[in-house]
């Protein structure tokens, strides 16, 4: 990235049963992730989103599903690329991995993976505002 790349703040994806809208930071100064995953209502912000830097960009996880009856918790994570250049708004496609965790179910089977993944093709756009 050079000096004037300007990497966007506010992130806006929709897929097939996805739409999330994603800021870096907010009026709090804290990131916020809200939207809608396969038709679960989800609003997260601060310590409640993971946000990891990757060679491949940033991957931003939250918890979509504390847990079902059976301990099972599900997990939404999507990949942000890094942007160059200064454009009000850009266009892109990531993905989106939806994970149910089966580590602490209740009445898993011993051979069973503990982790089942779903990646979800997401476009949408990039941009920086100003808080």
């Amino acid at each position: 990235m050079t000096t004037t790349d300007v990497q966007p703040n506010q992130f806006d994806l929709q897929g097939e049963n996805v739409e999330v809208h994603y800021s870096t930071t907010s009026i709090s100064g804290q990131p916020v992730l809200t939207g809608k995953i396969e038709g679960h209502n989800v609003s997260h912000s601060g310590a409640t989103i993971d946000t990891q830097e990757l060679p491949i960009g940033t991957l931003i996880t939250v918890v979509t599903l504390p847990s079902d009856r059976a301990n099972r918790q599900y997990r939404f994570s999507v990949l942000l690329p890094r942007f160059r250049g200064s454009e009000q708004v850009y266009e892109f496609s990531t993905l989106a991995i939806i994970t149910k965790d089966l580590t602490a179910e209740i009445n898993h089977q011993d051979r069973d993976a503990l982790m089942n993944y779903a990646a979800v093709p997401l476009a949408g756009t990039a941009r920086r505002v100003q808080f």
